[in-house]
């Protein structure tokens, strides 16, 4: 596992909380993929583009495919509480 992952998964306080952000975590990870195939979690940290410029166009990216008021922060079939 990468060590930012490591480092990461020591400050979430809930396990419920540790699943949702991996979730959300991995379908970022798979988009920068497009881009970078061979790109790990610590390899953010140095990508041609900037990890800024990822995250935008992520985020544009699903405004255009979903509603921000039908969405749950939770994935479905991963229960929270």
């Amino acid at each position: 596992m990468d060590t930012s992952l490591v480092v990461f998964e020591k400050y979430c306080k809930t396990p419920a909380t540790k699943k949702m952000y991996e979730y959300h975590f991995g379908r970022f990870l798979k988009y920068c993929k497009k881009d970078e195939p061979l790109i790990t979690a610590d390899g953010l940290l140095s990508l041609k583009k900037t990890l800024q410029t990822y995250v935008e166009d992520y985020v544009c990216g699903l405004r255009n495919k979903i509603s921000p008021n039908s969405y749950s922060g939770v994935p479905k079939g991963r229960g929270g509480s």
